[in-house]
């Protein structure tokens, strides 16, 4: 089976019209994606509102011409100031919207199939900048874990967690951060929410875990954390008391935080819990306990998000070229993985069309020198230890 040449990033049809192009980003963790981009379509009111700007225009024109001509059945409000008018359609064309139109009221759900392919992008992406600036000996793995009946929480307090799993992060996540600033460690977090698996089949129970990663040392031959195992669960039992209520104050989480040095890759050590989720969130969408699912399954803390969007680049006409048309195994290139759909476009009748699959997409994944090349930005990062946005 064949499939359509891209070697140009921009694509044309047979009148030499626009069809749409390649757009190739090169990532943080060394990979490369390249998506098929649709020309943009201009959408119905911004149509409307172009199309009234002409017919004003015309009108003009035609009273310009001929003050005494007769405009039939149009009804125009006109003005005397062709300016004022043309002033006043413009500002409703940049609006692209119309404000008197209502909004849609139904509530859009979230996370209900587990984690995206974008969010595990975004997270592969931060955790890979985490060891390019501190290194992998620096970095450690967190999991936190939610008390049995037998530990204080019951049913109903875990059906209340997993209804706020969203909020109890957040305000886990600030205190973490508050006592990492305080003792001049970095903030940058790196986290991932997995379901319990045998505890739902068990006893019914929708208890999310949650896995972090930080900068957890100073420096790879200490021995001392910036934060000991009893102060996250010291904060974990608290954001637990004031989530669930005051009678929980005595919930017992000795056994809810392991802590662990990163050895070989952070990426890995999460890659596990990212590939997770679907087959999870099936069952228990079939128990009826969707509402108890995750909204955000990830999350990127302390400025680490908008240091992923700060080393995420677009590639240039040249680059995209190369991404587009390198094959696993070429110098450089570790891994190429394609995605393609049936060419269905009406063929040429005076053109033998032998493609028969039109690629959407590509993955790459490339070393580190390519990625310098392709990037201009080095892989090794710690330079940026000593700058005041990355302490």
């Amino acid at each position: 089976m064949t499939t359509k040449s891209i070697g140009v990033p921009d694509l044309q049809d047979s009148t030499g019209s626009a069809t749409g192009s390649y757009a190739c980003y090169i990532h943080p963790d060394g990979s490369i994606t390249c998506g098929y981009r649709k020309p943009e379509k201009k959408g119905k009111q911004e149509k409307q509102y172009e199309q009234d700007i002409s017919d004003i225009y015309q009108v003009h024109e035609w009273r310009e011409s001929d003050p005494t001509a007769y405009l039939g059945s149009r009804d125009y409000c006109l003005v005397e100031s062709k300016d004022e008018n043309a002033r006043a359609f413009e500002a409703r064309l940049a609006s692209k919207l119309d404000p008197t139109q209502e909004l849609s009221q139904t509530k859009k759900t979230y996370g209900q199939n587990g984690i995206t392919k974008l969010g595990q992008r975004k997270l592969k992406s931060g955790l890979a900048l985490l060891e390019r600036i501190y290194g992998i000996e620096r970095l450690t793995l967190v999991t936190m874990t939610l008390p049995s009946e037998d530990y204080g929480l019951d049913a109903v307090d875990l059906y209340h967690i997993a209804n706020n799993w969203g909020l109890l992060k957040k305000r886990y996540f600030q205190e973490v951060r508050r006592l990492l600033q305080r003792r001049g460690a970095p903030e940058y977090i790196a986290e991932v929410t997995e379901l319990q698996n045998k505890r739902f089949k068990k006893y019914g129970e929708v208890a999310p875990h949650l896995h972090f990663v930080f900068v957890g040392k100073k420096d790879a031959r200490s021995l001392a954390y910036y934060i000991k195992p009893a102060e996250l669960r010291a904060i974990w039992r608290r954001c637990l008391t004031n989530l669930c209520g005051y009678s929980k104050r005595d919930v017992n989480v000795k056994a809810s935080c392991n802590m662990q040095q990163i050895k070989s890759s952070a990426v890995g050590y999460l890659s596990k819990y990212m590939s997770k989720g679907k087959d999870d969130c099936d069952r228990v969408k079939e128990a009826g306990l969707e509402s108890c699912l995750p909204k955000q399954w990830w999350g990127l803390h302390g400025g680490l998000r908008d240091l992923v969007e700060d080393y995420t680049h677009e590639l240039n006409q040249e680059k995209s070229s190369f991404a587009l048309t390198a094959n696993e195994g070429d110098e450089g290139i570790e891994k190429v993985r394609v995605m393609s759909i049936p060419y269905d476009h009406e063929p040429d009748e005076n053109k033998e069309v032998e493609e028969d699959e039109f690629i959407v997409g590509r993955y790459l994944k490339v070393t580190a020198w390519m990625y310098e090349f392709l990037s201009g930005i080095p892989w090794d990062l710690s330079y940026l230890r000593g700058q005041e946005a990355v302490p």
